[in-house]
């Protein structure tokens, strides 16, 4: 096997990864990109979103597996910012807080 043969499934993991870093289009809807939108109204700096699903608040772009869970669209309209111990973390608005336990089963 050549090395170029050998390096091929390397390359295309990587790609693939890329992939899974999402910013919203001009309808807001979370699209797969290979870049981070820092400027998003949802974001604020040093925070940005990022994960396949857009379900990643952090202060520098993260991957994610891109499997989707139901709970990942509360984030949607969710505000990534600089939290009260200085780490980035979504603001959990009762909004929030309701849609998660919604899909985690606690508002049975």
């Amino acid at each position: 096997m050549t090395k170029r043969a050998r390096s091929l499934p390397a390359v295309l993991a990587l790609a693939s990864l890329c992939a899974c870093v999402t910013v919203p289009d001009s309808g807001g809807v979370h699209r797969p990109s290979a870049s981070v939108n820092t400027t998003s109204s949802r974001a604020v700096a040093p925070c940005v979103i990022s994960g396949c699903s857009g379900q990643v608040c952090a202060s520098q772009p993260l991957l994610s597996s891109c499997e989707w869970r139901f709970e990942y669209a509360c984030f949607a309209d969710a505000v990534c910012e600089p939290q009260p111990d200085g780490r980035c973390g979504w603001t959990m608005t009762d909004a929030l807080k309701q849609c998660l336990a919604t899909f985690s089963g606690g508002d049975k």
